[in-house]
């Protein structure tokens, strides 16, 4: 809802860039796919969400850590912009690596 600033923003790499193998030989990139949402929860609350799939062989990245530090930032520029009101929660993370053999 434009009023109360919600939103959904989705992205997929697309098929004909995929898969990329790793310049050392032990996998391959196969896909990302990313949803980051804001809702609105009560004035001056938002839940921020940043859903990532991402299909990887050999040795996956750690998506946790980095998209934690993105967000910390984002918010650090918005309340530098006095942009922020209310209270921040710090981000947390979720990974699960599933086994495709």
């Amino acid at each position: 809802d434009p009023k109360f600033g919600s939103f959904v923003q989705k992205f997929e790499q697309e098929d004909k860039t995929v898969p990329v193998l790793y310049h050392n030989g032990t996998g391959e990139f196969g896909g990302y796919w990313v949803t980051l949402s804001a809702q609105y929860i009560f004035q001056y609350e938002t839940a921020i969400t940043w859903s990532v799939y991402a299909c990887e062989t050999g040795y996956p990245r750690n998506f946790a850590h980095f998209h934690e530090e993105a967000l910390k930032n984002a918010t650090d520029i918005l309340t530098k912009a006095d942009k922020v009101k209310g209270k921040n929660v710090d981000s947390y993370s979720v990974q699960t690596f599933l086994n495709g053999s």
